[in-house]
């Protein structure tokens, strides 16, 4: 266990003694709701830290009769009520769908939005001119370079396929086709070049592709995790490299999964920040499962599916429930886009780190240089310094490292924008990082 965490969690022990010594002598009190109430603060920030089972230990019997948002729907994370078109983002067009993903496609720091619209052409890049913590995607968006769609697309992913810096386009077709566009451009100026389909060994998917790319084992390069019409996953293996991916023979429901009801629309996050990718499944009918990650980043085991978690369900209140994820607010855990049967779009805002943030981020730390290229130093005058962890924009964790006062080397991560944790005695400093 991080020992960063351990007076914490003693003090969630002790909490919930008094908790249930109070509650069992039925003699509710002012202290007996203030303790409630610290309680479920710890929790939901040791949450996002700890594996429930070390949780479950120290809360004893509390745990399971608690009943304020430990269930199965809320045990980790909370969303807010869903906004419809937020921060400007809106789609014009006539379309059933807009199949999205969240990116800094244009090297600045924060997250934009590329979309395409069903039977459309075109890929669209609605770019986002606010800031990190403040999104902003009022500008109308504008058409991707070179991304010459097919007409039939009902899902996306960027991510860096070849290992080059830049993102790259990955789509999945009505008709089970998968295709690949290689981002011929820059990091921060994309040209996309004309689709390969099926690319590097994947098979035709049944009926409908859903892609999604993520390192699930964690060994250096992308796997595919594709959904399919019958609601099962098919896992993709990267047996080449980073650089020249290969996919081996597909896996169908691997690690534990199970087939959902009618189209499974996988998004893999680490939603529950324990260094570990799980999995929430949109379906056909506006559903939403949820597989916890119970193993670790490179031996994945999903729990048992969970329906309708953290109050997300019906998400899109009709059909085809599309997720991306991102830290669009800058706090330090991943919210949720959820593209819309109509053509619109609505923000699901994780609240996770809402309560106490502000007081985390007044440690005072200081990280230099920043940029950095090589070596990266951390100053903190009376704090001891434990832990650092950095992640990538799309909250996947990069560089984990003890800390003993030397510094620390930055030389192997890509040029890009990052968040760094600091894990002191008073708490988790978080702060961006620019990588050069």
């Amino acid at each position: 266990m991080n020992r960063n965490f351990s007076h914490l969690l003693q003090r969630l022990r002790v909490l919930s003694q008094r908790w249930g010594a109070l509650k069992k002598s039925n003699t509710p009190s002012p202290q007996f709701h203030a303790l409630h109430d610290e309680i479920v603060r710890l929790y939901r920030y040791l949450s996002a830290r700890l594996h429930r089972r070390t949780l479950r230990r120290a809360m004893g019997a509390a745990f399971a009769v608690l009943g304020i948002g430990f269930s199965q729907t809320s045990e980790a994370q909370s969303f807010a009520p869903p906004i419809s078109s937020p921060f400007g983002l809106s789609y014009s067009g006539q379309s059933y769908l807009v199949a999205a993903d969240l990116v800094d496609l244009d090297g600045d720091g924060d997250l934009d939005v590329v979309g395409v619209p069903y039977y459309s052409t075109s890929a669209y890049f609605w770019q986002n001119t606010g800031t990190p913590s403040s999104p902003d995607f009022s500008t109308p968006a504008t058409v991707l370079t070179g991304a010459q769609m097919g007409g039939y697309t009902i899902r996306i992913d960027l991510a860096d396929m070849d290992d080059d810096g830049d993102y790259d386009l990955i789509s999945g077709e009505y008709y089970g086709v998968t295709k690949f566009f290689e981002n011929t451009g820059t990091s921060s100026s994309p040209t996309f070049a004309a689709p390969l389909t099926n690319p590097f060994g994947i098979a035709p998917s049944p009926f409908i592709s859903f892609p999604n790319a993520v390192d699930l084992d964690d060994d250096g390069d992308l796997d595919l995790a594709i959904g399919d019409f019958g609601g099962g996953v098919r896992f993709f293996e990267n047996v080449g490299t980073s650089v020249n991916p290969s996919f081996g023979p597909a896996q169908l429901n691997p690690f534990g999964l199970d087939t959902t009801n009618y189209f499974n629309i996988p998004e893999l996050v680490d939603l529950d920040a324990d260094g570990d990718y799980d999995m929430l499944s949109g379906e056909y009918y506006g559903g939403v499962v949820y597989f916890e990650n119970e193993g670790n980043a490179s031996t994945p085991a999903f729990s048992a599916p969970m329906s309708s978690p953290f109050g997300l369900s019906g998400a899109t209140n009709s059909y085809l429930t599309m997720f991306t994820s991102g830290d669009l607010d800058n706090d330090g855990d991943m919210d949720l886009l959820v593209s819309d049967y109509g053509g619109g779009f609505r923000y699901y805002e994780n609240t996770l780190f809402n309560v106490g943030q502000e007081e985390l981020n007044a440690i005072d730390v200081t990280v230099y240089p920043n940029p950095a290229s090589e070596l990266l130093n951390i100053s903190a005058e009376g704090i001891e310094v434990k832990e650092v962890s950095i992640f990538d924009i799309r909250g996947a964790l990069v560089l984990h490292s003890s800390y003993e006062g030397q510094a620390i080397s930055v030389k192997d991560l890509s040029s890009g924008v990052y968040q760094i944790h600091i894990q002191t005695d008073r708490g988790v400093r978080i702060e961006k990082l620019i990588v050069e």
